[in-house]
């Protein structure tokens, strides 16, 4: 078994995703793997089986460890997030949501993709009868109609036919933080998903799971395994997915934050204009848009070159440094630093034979490129939207160097 470091090292951040969702899985599975038998059965049981079902899953656990896995490749290709299960047989799968949306799956057999190596070899039953009859309109040669299933019925199905211990109807968790579950899910009672649904949300979670380790500091004499759990749990405090409370204080507070919020659009639209008007010919007039995204931990415009194959990026990230912007090499400053960018639309940024200029830094895979700068070199008086197309001013020839020193074979340059 590999180790927790390596097996959070293989997800890295893309342009779209975060991989926030991997990352808690893997840290929920480690903590089931290191607590001790009964420290782990207590805690799926508190969090993933219903109450109607406590006992049942005792029986079948029968003093074995529950068994936790990541990344289980179903016989059709897809993978599940968790499957927990007692001597390699089935018993839960949790799928694991922070706030993206679930995803319908075209419905495929086993037969077209996968090999099945790391789950049981059970097929995914169908919905029904095929319709042997195609649609009224349909004309000959016509591709078949691709069937969409919602992607927790594919899990649920699976687990349904899944060989499992006598009696144990299999248990299919919705574990999320912000991702709406869909509306028929727990009131189905089993009768869609195949299995018995269970719902529980993160911050429910984190409070059985804080009362399990206690809130102690760095103590040296505390077991792995709370050490674990104890950091998971600070780390879902930092991310404020403990709670979807607000207090009056916090009510007040986001009240006195909109202010600056409001303005923000504004701002970004101030410096794409005056970047517009120095450079003419560099950028496109109409292709620029700017966003507050709180995952990430920053508020940014951008503003494409002609040809929209590169854009130049210029906004502030705030601490702790987070989402896509925890994956840069070298780490940015973790404090509130304005920034510039260029990210690249086509392929990943080739540092060429040069490398980048001094104090460049590359976000995950490479489609981006960022250029801190503290706040403090905001000259006095000087508006903010001042500051950025400054900032920007300064690094335009790195900015060009970068992006006209592409791979051999890339377009010519757009300006």
């Amino acid at each position: 078994m590999s180790g927790l470091l390596d097996r959070l090292f293989r997800y890295r951040a893309t342009e779209k995703r975060t991989p926030l969702e991997d990352f808690l899985t893997e840290v929920l599975a480690d903590f089931i793997a290191r607590a001790p038998q009964p420290e782990a059965e207590a805690f799926v049981l508190d969090c993933f089986v219903p109450e109607r079902l406590r006992e049942a899953f005792r029986a079948v656990l029968a003093g074995r460890r529950v068994e936790a896995a990541t990344q289980v490749r179903l016989p059709d290709g897809r993978r599940l997030d968790l499957l927990l299960q007692v001597g390699g047989t089935p018993l839960i799968v949790v799928e694991n949501k922070t706030w993206a949306a679930f995803q319908m799956h075209a419905r495929r057999g086993p037969e077209r993709g996968g090999d099945g190596a790391n789950a049981p070899a059970a097929p995914i039953p169908a919905a029904g009868p095929p319709d042997a009859s195609p649609p009224a309109d349909a004309e000959e040669g016509d591709p078949p109609a691709v069937e969409l299933e919602h992607q927790l019925v594919t899990y649920g199905r699976w687990l349904a036919s899944a060989p499992k211990p006598e009696g144990w109807p299999g248990i299919l968790a919705v574990l999320t933080h912000a991702a709406q579950a869909p509306e028929d899910f727990v009131a189905s009672d089993g009768t869609r998903y195949g299995v018995e649904p269970h719902l529980i949300r993160w911050r429910e979670l984190h409070a059985r799971l804080r009362r399990r380790v206690g809130a102690g500091g760095a103590d040296p004499q505390v077991p792995a395994w709370m050490f674990v759990g104890r950091e998971l749990c600070t780390f879902l405090e930092t991310h404020a997915m403990d709670s979807s409370d607000l207090t009056p204080v916090e009510i007040a507070s986001v009240n006195v934050a909109l202010g600056p919020l409001r303005k923000l659009t504004a701002v970004f639209a101030e410096v794409a204009a005056d970047l517009q008007q120095r450079y003419p010919d560099a950028f496109s007039a109409r292709d620029r848009d700017s966003a507050v995204e709180y995952d990430n931990g920053r508020a940014w415009g951008w503003t494409y070159f002609k040809g929209k194959r590169f854009y130049v990026a210029y906004g502030v990230y705030f601490s702790p440094v987070s989402g896509e912007f925890a994956t840069a090499e070298p780490p940015l400053p973790d404090h509130e630093h304005a920034f510039v960018a260029l990210g690249a639309e086509e392929r990943a940024i080739d540092p060429g034979p040069e490398g980048f200029p001094p104090g460049w830094v590359r976000i995950g895979d490479g489609w981006l490129m960022v250029r801190p700068f503290p706040l403090s070199d905001r000259r006095n008086g000087e508006r903010f939207p001042q500051y950025l197309c400054r900032l920007v001013q300064d690094a335009w020839p790195e900015m060009l160097r970068i992006r006209d020193g592409q791979e051999a074979g890339a377009a010519p340059p757009d300006a």
